[in-house]
């Protein structure tokens, strides 16, 4: 079973019950337990730009997706 890993302390409730992620990449990163968006790029092999693409898309399924993959690889070793 793969764990799954969160992010803490960067999702905002706003008044209609969207979560809304208004944290920069970089600290997103930083929050889930990564070095940073450098760290994330080199883990995930994702060009940088594209997952910069995902973190502006509402929802951020695929940016939060790439995290998840990026700290599986970082506790595989």
């Amino acid at each position: 079973m793969v764990p799954s890993f969160k992010l803490r302390d960067t999702a905002i409730q706003n008044g209609k019950g969207r979560v809304l992620m208004n944290k920069s990449p970089s600290h997103q990163c930083w929050a889930a337990g990564l070095s940073g968006f450098a760290e994330l790029v080199r883990l995930t092999g994702i060009a940088k730009s594209t997952l910069e693409g995902w973190h502006k898309v509402d929802g951020q399924v695929k940016f939060s997706a790439a995290i998840d993959a990026a700290l599986y690889r970082k506790l595989k070793g």
